[in-house]
Parts: C-alpha cells; structure tokens; sequence
C-alpha cells in the first residue's frame, strides 16, 4: 500500500525523524519519498498559521497520492480548527499519541470528545513510558478508562529515540532491535490487524 506521512506540526518533528528539513512552503511543496512506497509531506513553521482549509486542501492532495495517510498534528494536540477539518475527511482514523504524564490526559480527552462526535475512529499509543511507578500508573489509568481504544504495545522512554533524532533517522533504523523499534512495530502490527493501516 501506498503511504503519505503529512507533517501538519510547525515544528516539523516527524520531518526531521524522517531525515529530511522542514519546508518553507508546506502547504505548496511537493512530497519527497523517504522509505520504499512512502512519500512525506513536510512540516514547517509556515503551518502555525495556516487556515483549517488549506490544511484540509493539503491532506486532500496527500490522500490522491496514497492509500493511507498519516497525519501528525502538533504534540499539544491543542490546533482545534485543524483537527476540525481532519475529522471531516472521509476514511480518517485519529492515532493519538500523547506521552505517560499526567498533563497529557486533557487534551487528550478533548480530542477523543471532537473525534467522537464526528463519528471518527480513535486508537490511542502511548509515548515515553518511563520504568518508574507514576508513569505506569498513568499508562493503567489510561487503558482503564480509554479499554480497547489503547493500541497493546505502549512506546517506552529510551534513548533511541534521542539518538535517531540527532542522527536525523527513523528509530526503526537507527536500533531495529530496540525496545522503541519493537514497540512501533507492533503497533503498526494491530493497526494492520484492524484494517486500519
């Protein structure tokens, strides 16, 4: 299947784990393979200011190119009116990926609410599961309320993600073996399962 990675984040940062630099120009540039049968539209700060509908004109233009699109919003989760327009699309499925912290359940609950009352599916991963006691208690806390809406596989805390970023490569290439590849993996495993990805 066809990919498109949207980068819908000013701050770019699933650009830079893909390798690549930020646009000038997102919502114009074209899209730049970056794994086989992958294509990414870049991120940049440009996007901080764009209008909900020429965000949801660029996703529009992501999905002629792709079978499945992913969309990575800002990590604050917090630019309503793109999320908006995204859950208008037709065929979207919201991943959320908020870290295992306290603070990230907020605007996670927001988001879960506007997907759900636009009849749009929500998988949540959790991100930067550290091996201590609150953060496991915050990652039980979430798949008790949220059930079967949280993927198995939770992303542990690990330097490999610093590493890959500073090398400007996918953790999955840069440590295959390692606990976040591993976790991804399986991820993108359930998701395939579920017909989602």
């Amino acid at each position: 299947r066809r990919v498109a990675l949207c980068d819908l984040d000013p701050q770019a940062s699933l650009t830079v784990f893909c390798g690549a630099a930020p646009s000038t120009t997102p919502l114009e540039a074209a899209a730049t393979a970056v794994l086989e049968g992958a294509c990414l539209y870049a991120g940049g700060v440009a996007l901080s200011n764009a209008a909900p509908d020429a965000v949801a004109a660029h996703v529009e233009r992501a999905r002629q190119d792709a079978d499945v699109v992913l969309v990575d919003l800002r990590g604050t989760l917090d630019d309503a009116g793109h999320t908006e327009r995204l859950l208008r699309c037709p065929g979207v499925t919201v991943l959320a990926v908020p870290a295992a912290e306290p603070r990230s359940g907020p605007e996670l609950v927001k988001l879960i609410a506007r997907a759900q009352a636009a009849g749009v599916a929500v998988r949540v991963l959790i991100n930067r599961v550290a091996r201590t006691a609150p953060s496991r208690r915050v990652l039980d806390a979430y798949r008790t309320r949220l059930g079967a809406m949280v993927l198995a596989a939770a992303i542990p805390e690990r330097v490999d993600v610093q590493r890959a970023e500073e090398r400007r490569v996918p953790v999955t290439v840069d440590a295959p073996h390692g606990a976040v590849a591993v976790a991804l993996r399986a991820a993108a495993a359930q998701l395939v399962e579920e017909g989602i990805a």
